[in-house]
C-alpha cells in the first residue's frame, strides 16, 4: 500500500516537473520573441531604471500596447519636425534628409531609423532664444511634417 502511495506522489512530481520545463520553453519563448536583450540595449539603463519608469506611468499609459507607444513616437517626431522646419520648403541639412528618405515606405524601416532622426534633429544648433524646448505632445491624429511624407525625399 505504501509502496503504490509513494509511487502516485512520484509520478505527480515528475507531471509538475513536465509541466515546470514546458512552462520554461514557452517563457523562453516569448522572451526571445520579445528580443528583451535588443530592448535592454536600446534602453541603456538598468532593469532597475526601467522598471522604475514603468511604475511611473500613468494609468492610461500603461496598457499601451508596442503600437500605440510607437504612434506616440511618431505624432512627437512629426511635431518636433514641423516645430524645427515650419515652411515646408525649409533646407533640411543633408543627413536629416537622408534619413527621413530612408522611413519612406514601412513601419520597419521608420522603425529601424527612428533613433537616428531623433538624433540628428537634437543635433541642430538651438533656436534664436538658444533652448529648444519640446512642445507639449500633439493631441492630435498623426499630422506628418511635409519632409516625413512619401516622395519628399529630396
Amino acid at each position: 500500500m505504501e509502496i503504490e502511495r509513494m509511487e502516485g506522489r512520484r509520478h505527480r512530481h515528475e507531471s509538475e516537473r513536465a509541466q515546470a520545463r514546458e512552462q520554461e520553453s514557452k517563457v523562453t519563448a516569448e522572451r526571445e520573441a520579445l528580443k528583451l536583450d535588443a530592448l535592454a540595449a536600446d534602453w541603456g539603463g538598468t532593469v532597475e531604471t526601467a522598471r522604475e519608469w514603468l511604475e511611473a506611468l500613468s494609468d492610461d499609459e500603461r496598457p499601451r500596447t508596442a503600437d500605440e507607444w510607437w504612434r506616440a513616437a511618431e505624432r512627437l517626431l512629426d511635431q518636433a519636425l514641423r516645430d524645427t522646419f515650419p515652411d515646408d520648403d525649409a533646407e533640411l541639412p543633408e543627413e536629416l534628409r537622408f534619413l527621413l528618405s530612408e522611413r519612406e515606405g514601412s513601419t520597419a524601416r521608420e522603425q529601424a531609423t527612428f533613433s537616428a532622426v531623433c538624433g540628428s534633429l537634437s543635433s541642430l544648433p538651438a533656436g534664436p532664444g538658444g533652448v529648444r524646448t519640446p512642445p507639449a505632445p500633439p493631441d492630435r491624429g498623426p499630422a506628418r511634417h511635409p519632409a516625413a511624407r512619401p516622395g519628399r525625399g529630396g
